[in-house]
């Protein structure tokens, strides 16, 4: 029997961390998910919780409209300039209170904050799995998966899209090549048990390099290159991910935070074998 799923998105099931308090905490509390326009917050004191992609640009959205905008996360400082009007915490949320203060690592506390916008990401959830497939979700990794996309119990079950940080479209379109080869037969996958064993290799890897329990479908740009080369090469079909494609994500992987106000309006073109800034008939 072919069982098929094409598992493309994991931003459905937002994060809520467990925080004493928010149930009575006055002010507009609401996940990234939700989050729309950043005129909702005019003139207010908002808390961003988390400094991820959606965290900062989030942050520097309600700038713009926002009286203050604290930035609570758990990462080392940032190397970003950023607005006057953006406060970096260090830290996370411990409490909130009916007077509409909140508290910071259970020791600061921030007055009269009007709005919480939690950017604190997504579960893996797959409801309508039956237990029979045994894909379990664990510290929010996907297991009995080969190469973070195929079923080990069941093969023809693929998913798409669960690897994090990495160029998105380009990789999900190599995964896509991948099992459209497998399910036409040009492609013969490992045996069940040779599938297993190479998943827990590469979560051992995974560990001893220092990848957090809950970042184990994380590439990041130093490790998207080449597990793309070996989805491609599975599939028997070119890289997408060009040497070009893979050279300009890194640099603006790294320019991105010291240039949050501006690398957006930043344009770049690709040649065959290179990329190089353009300049915007703005400049």
């Amino acid at each position: 029997m072919l069982i098929l799923f094409h598992i493309c998105s994991h931003f459905s099931d937002p994060r809520f961390p467990e925080i004493p308090g928010l149930d009575i905490f006055p002010g507009k509390v609401i996940h990234s998910q939700r989050y729309n326009k950043p005129d909702d917050f005019q003139d207010q004191q908002v808390i961003v919780l988390g400094a991820g992609s959606s965290g900062l640009d989030i942050a520097m959205e309600l700038s713009n409209f926002s009286k203050k905008v604290f930035l609570v996360h758990l990462r080392s400082k940032l190397p970003a300039e950023f607005p006057k009007n953006i406060q970096e915490v260090i830290g996370t949320l411990t409490a909130c209170f009916e007077d509409g203060s909140v508290e910071i690592n259970h020791a600061q506390i921030l007055q009269k904050v009007n709005a919480i916008v939690l950017c604190t990401g997504y579960h893996f959830s797959f409801p309508f799995l039956e237990p029979e497939c045994e894909i379990t979700v664990s510290n929010n990794r996907v297991t009995s998966l080969y190469k973070h996309i195929f079923s080990t119990k069941f093969p023809s079950l693929s998913f798409l899209g669960l690897c994090l940080r990495i160029c998105p479209f380009l990789n999900f379109a190599i995964q896509a090549q991948c099992v459209a080869s497998v399910l036409t037969g040009r492609t013969v996958l490992p045996n069940e048990e040779e599938m297993i064993k190479d998943e827990k290799s590469d979560y051992q890897k995974r560990l001893q390099s220092g990848v957090q329990l809950n970042m184990m479908h994380s590439l990041g740009p130093e490790r998207q290159m080449e597990y793309c080369k070996t989805i491609a090469e599975i599939a028997g079909v070119p890289c997408a991910l060009s040497l070009p494609v893979q050279s300009l994500y890194s640099h603006v992987h790294k320019i991105r935070l010291p240039n949050l106000a501006s690398y957006k309006n930043m344009n770049f073109a690709i040649s065959d074998d290179d990329w190089h800034t353009v300049k915007s008939n703005n400049s």
